[in-house]
């Protein structure tokens, strides 16, 4: 389940979520970045995973091929205290990474808002 810090401005940030975080000097990076496995859509096309995210980023798993700075639209249902919500974000692709069938896909976020998901 994932707890979010809001902000005024209507922004928001994860604040912990039931998956472990990425222990602490193991990289260095900026923020902290959480180890998950959600089923996202990107570009409204299924077959994507979520596999970490960070408050500016977030790491993809999938078998689709894309393009370093590529602009795309991400949606991932998040499991909360309040219900499900679905993160809508848009995005550039930062890093491609390709490993056989799969490639592991970075998009820095330029955009994005929780909303309940419609039942």
């Amino acid at each position: 389940m994932v707890k979010v810090k809001r902000f005024e401005d209507g922004g928001f940030i994860w604040v912990d979520l039931d998956a472990p975080a990425i222990p602490p000097g193991v990289e260095k990076r900026k923020e902290e970045r959480k180890a998950v496995r959600l089923p996202a859509r990107l570009n409204g096309r299924l077959g994507y995973f979520v596999t970490n995210l960070a408050d500016s980023a977030v790491h993809l798993e999938t078998a689709n091929t894309h393009a370093v700075g590529e602009l795309v639209s991400l949606d991932v249902e998040i499991e909360m205290a309040e219900g499900l919500r679905l993160l809508l974000a848009e995005g550039q692709i930062r890093r491609v990474d390709s490993s056989g069938s799969r490639s592991g896909v970075v998009v820095q976020l330029i955009s994005r808002r929780l909303q309940p998901l419609a039942q």
